[in-house]
């Protein structure tokens, strides 16, 4: 099992926190709790996705499209 982060969401909302901050706009956040040690800093969280042996296929290449098959041809999973 483990935990995705998916990076084609990270970076849409990067691009977007980019462009509220560009225009001036006031930059969504959704969290209020994370502390660097000097400040609390306001976030914006993606929602992770857990990733077990009975879904990673549907997940990674059916569903997101971020691997193809082929990628995991030599694994023991993948076979």
């Amino acid at each position: 099992m483990s935990i995705l982060k998916n990076p084609n969401i990270l970076a849409e909302q990067t691009v977007e926190m980019c462009r509220q901050i560009l225009s001036g706009s006031e930059v969504e956040v959704n969290d209020h709790s994370y502390n660097n040690g000097k400040m609390t800093v306001d976030t914006y969280l993606c929602e992770p996705r857990l990733v077990t042996r009975d879904k990673w296929q549907n997940i990674l290449i059916d569903e997101l499209k971020i691997y193809k098959p082929e990628d995991f041809e030599n694994t023991k999973s993948g076979q």
